[in-house]
């Protein structure tokens, strides 16, 4: 990130749009990289999309006039522009590479790119996390803005299109990485998500119809890049605010590696004291995370990549409970993640890859007489081979996704019940969820204006898990090179341990169905969708439909605006009764606004506007003697109630100061929920349910610091 700031943050501004096509035949090139570069340093870059266009960003006027801009691309000869001598920014450019076939021992691989990448609905590079005032600079808390996610609270466990966060997924360089969320509850929900967007390249996008070169999936996916932009000299940062101190630290393994070390320590005095309204409920809490990325290029025609995570964190939460008036959760959790993915390019148009990941997660939570203790591994290996067959870009591989949970404990016989002294039902178990699985996928173009993509993934006759067969189609149409048409459908499933979801939840069977609409202009962006989604789950159906529309406007030369909107119906039958949805929530409007101020300052604010979840409301009361308890009967689940609309205004200001060409200081305060707006999450009750009132999401909160980066 130090490199990000100090190179490239200065320069923030218009910037380039274009593409890289083929000299020869003007065909485009996807994945093609362009590299601001100084002497031996990197500046900063992007890389092309699956159309070949890119947007690249300006370098830091200290840099501009001594830097240029590289251009390079797999199996053609490199290109070298000087930055004085590139055309008006008014101008798209269309940089042409020629071929060099013959000189392919001489160029690196580069990133391999997701074949149905080109039927992804968003990608965001880590410029656009960091600046995004929604994200706090988390890549999960950045998806939770697009105009897809349709999050009924306020965790980075990303709910995308109306479906549950237990049926999305997110992989990390081909691996999945279940529950990658902080400050986890059980459920997988969480604060904020494990990544550091210093080790990504980029952060793609599936809404809908996932890709079935990924697997145990059945809504959305969410993919993650390993970076190849890290630059070779040595860089580092350091971060003081009042949830604690980070640390990152960057540079090179001899020629071809390059390495990132961070970590962080978050303890909760500083944040409690500054929000002791807003953190009431949540009196400590303590964070100790920190990994290692290591990229690395043992030849001209492979690509290495490692990451390795662990995260120790504890907090304590206080609630009422109309049975216990001083009830007390504390949870526990130690986590480490290892993925290592490998690539090599076995000729002009064929790549072999393989990936591994291991994970292993304990943890302890308890409060009244709810008292659970769990452990968990994830084990996965994948294979996979692409290359060219006639006009198909055909891919096919094998993967094996084993998860382990091992609980015990004790929960409530009655869910009014919660005392220590309660009744509880003991129990103790192993679940195993062995899943592996084959799929092939191949897409090609029709004509200048037309691209097919097909998929399968099937289970393959071995291991305990039901069989099931998956295919997706998908449709690309660019009637112009300013519009995008993008049609999709297929039938997914996901398989969860039944501990870790809520009930019903431990395997989610998925129909979808989706069409997606891009417009891009110079300085704005439009986008559409319609999506119709039938799930299945144990005990239950559900019917998703929805409607998006987002609109990103940059105003030279200083102010971008976004405004997104999203209509949502969702509605659930169990045992052909009808009732009603938690995901149900009929609209959602965000906005955002960023204007970079001379000297430095950046000022940002964010708002959504939502309408209120269904709840069931309270029927009749009846008192349990044996207990000494007042027992709740709540309505029908086809005639609930709706929580007041949801509304939050957030705030920020940064100010960046430049110390010379290698340093930077960057002074930051946000400022959540500013109007301190009351947004319900639920209703709770008195002890004996005869007053009740709403339970709240999170209050104003301010949050500051400073970071400090070298270069």
């Amino acid at each position: 990130m130090a490199w990000l700031f100090c190179a490239v943050a200065q320069g923030q501004g218009e910037g380039w749009r274009g593409s890289v096509v083929d000299l020869a035949n003007g065909e485009p090139l996807p994945g093609a990289t362009l590299s601001w570069v100084a002497g031996e340093h990197l500046l900063g870059g992007t890389t092309t999309d699956a159309a070949g266009e890119f947007y690249l960003a300006p370098p830091s006027p200290d840099f501009a006039e001594k830097c240029q801009l590289e251009v390079s691309f797999i199996g053609y000869r490199l290109l070298v522009l000087p930055h004085p001598e590139l055309p008006s920014k008014e101008k798209e450019l269309q940089l042409r590479l020629q071929d060099a076939s013959n000189e392919l021992a001489q160029v690196e691989i580069s990133a391999e790119q997701v074949l149905a990448a080109g039927f992804r609905v968003e990608k965001l590079d880590p410029l656009e996390i960091y600046t995004n005032p929604i994200a706090k600079a988390d890549p999960l808390l950045a998806v939770t803005a697009s105009p897809s996610a349709t999050n009924t609270d306020e965790s980075a466990a990303v709910s995308l299109r109306g479906s549950s966060p237990n049926a999305s997924s997110v992989f990390f360089e081909g691996v999945p990485l279940y529950g990658a969320v902080r400050f986890a509850q059980l459920e997988g929900i969480g604060t904020f998500s494990i990544f550091n967007t210093a080790t990504l390249e980029d952060v793609q996008v599936f809404p809908s119809n996932p890709p079935l070169e990924f697997g145990n999936v059945a809504a959305g996916l969410i993919s993650l890049q390993g970076s190849e932009q890290l630059p070779e000299q040595l860089y580092g940062g350091a971060t003081l605010s009042l949830a604690g101190l980070g640390l990152n630290l960057a540079g090179a393994t001899g020629q071809r590696g390059r390495f990132l070390v961070f970590g962080s320590y978050q303890p909760s005095d500083l944040l409690t004291q500054a929000n002791p309204a807003a953190l009431a409920q949540l009196p400590s809490f303590r964070a100790v995370d920190g990994g290692v990325y290591w990229h690395w290029r043992p030849d001209s025609v492979s690509n290495l990549k490692l990451l390795h995570y662990q995260l120790d964190e504890s907090y304590r939460f206080l609630t009422e409970h109309p049975s216990n008036a001083d009830l007390r959760f504390d949870q526990s959790r130690y986590r480490h993640s290892t993925v290592l993915s490998y690539r090599r390019r076995t000729g002009k148009n064929a790549y072999f890859s393989t990936a591994l990941g291991w994970t292993r997660d304990r943890a302890t939570f308890g409060g009244g007489n709810l008292n659970i203790a769990s452990q968990g591994e994830d084990l996965y290996f994948s294979l996979a081979y692409r290359t060219l067959l006639g006009p198909w870009t055909w891919q096919t591989g094998l993967t094996a996704d084993h998860r382990r949970l091992v609980a015990q404990g004790t929960v409530p016989a009655y869910d009014y019940a919660l005392r220590p002294t309660d009744p509880v039902t003991e129990f103790t178990g192993t679940e195993i969820l062995p899943l592996y699985e084959a799929y092939s996928f191949a897409n090609r173009e029709l004509g200048p204006h037309w691209r097919l993509g097909l998929g399968v993934r099937g289970q393959l006759p071995i291991g305990p898990a039901p069989r099931f067969l998956g295919g997706q189609v998908y449709g690309e149409w660019t009637p112009t090179n300013r519009q995008r048409v993008l049609f999709s459908a297929g039938n997914y499933r996901r398989l969860n341990p039944a501990g870790l979801v809520a009930p019903g939840e431990a395997q989610i069977l998925s129909q979808q169905l989706a069409i997606d609409y891009e417009y891009r202009r110079k300085r704005w962006v439009y986008q559409a969708g319609l999506y119709h989604k039938q799930e299945q789950l144990k005990d239950r159906a559900r019917t998703v439909w929805g409607a998006e529309s987002g609109i990103d406007f940059r105003i030279p030369p200083k102010l971008t605006l976004s405004l997104a909107g999203t209509l949502l119906r969702v509605s659930g039958e169990q045992q052909e009764v009808r009732n009603f949805d938690a995901f149900d929530v009929p609209f959602f409007l965000r906005s955002t606004a960023q204007y970079q101020a001379p000297g430095g300052w950046t000022f940002g604010l964010s708002s959504i506007w939502r309408a209120g979840t269904l709840y069931s409301p309270l029927q009749a009361v009846r008192f349990n003697e044996a207990l000494e308890l007042y027992a709740p009967i709540f309505g029908p689940a086809e005639m609930p109630r709706r929580l007041p609309n949801y509304f939050l205004l957030n705030a920020n200001v940064s100010k960046l100061i430049p110390l010379g060409e290698s340093w930077s200081v960057l002074a930051f305060a946000n400022l959540n929920n500013a109007f301190d707006y009351e947004n319900p999450s639920g209703v709770a009750y008195n002890f004996d349910y005869t007053a009740s009132r709403f339970e709240l999401f999170s209050r104003r909160l301010l949050f500051l610091g400073v970071m400090v980066n070298w270069l």
